[in-house]
């Protein structure tokens, strides 16, 4: 079984005033939601990234598809897409949309525990630089959460103000010793790929 790796997608053309290949990506996206039954036998289902590659004409068998978007939206002629994938972002199938259309850019966040991949292609649509899991035992509760942050300052502050723990570095944060062993602090730094 293959861990996840959770990938943010924003697709824009990047030429101005023409969104006609965004359009028709959101398009082909949207009617393959809207089948019954997969093209393609999948254990996914019709939002399968196989799905697409054969929607854009390619062998599925030849482009690494393993995943699914599970999130789309289409505004301000921009397409948005929640992707889960085995083990890292599908950059095979990044790359076949670039060759159907030329014109879009796709800008990504994505994030692999596992495999310790926390990465962006753009700090414009995706200007946080740390990423933090964390689960604290409160008197109410556990709290469980995932949180972006640009600067190890907002990062630390988070940390003494809403965790409430009296840490001073994002070491010290990653170290602080709790009195409950399913309590932990994971701080990682997002790579400008």
């Amino acid at each position: 079984m293959p861990n996840w790796c959770q990938t943010t997608v924003f697709i824009t053309s990047s030429e101005k005033g023409k969104n006609e290949n965004v359009e028709k990506l959101h398009k082909i996206i949207e009617e393959l939601e809207n089948h019954k039954k997969p093209i393609n036998p999948n254990g996914f289902g019709v939002c399968w990234l196989g799905e697409l590659v054969t929607a854009l004409g390619e062998d599925w068998h030849k482009v690494s598809c393993r995943g699914e978007w599970y999130y789309m939206d289409f505004s301000d002629n921009m397409l948005e897409l929640g992707i889960d994938s085995a083990w890292e972002p599908p950059y095979e199938v990044f790359d076949l949309i670039k060759e159907k259309f030329p014109d879009l850019q796709i800008k990504y966040r994505a994030i692999e525990e596992g495999n310790q991949i926390f990465e962006t292609n753009d700090r414009e649509f995706f200007p946080d630089k740390y990423v933090m899991d964390y689960n604290i035992l409160f008197k109410d509760g556990y709290h469980s959460d995932t949180a972006f942050f640009e600067t190890e300052k907002e990062v630390i502050d988070f940390i003494n103000e809403e965790l409430e723990l009296p840490v001073k570095t994002l070491v010290e944060a990653e170290n602080y010793k709790f009195e409950d062993d399913d309590n932990y602090i994971s701080i990682n730094e997002i790579e400008l790929v």
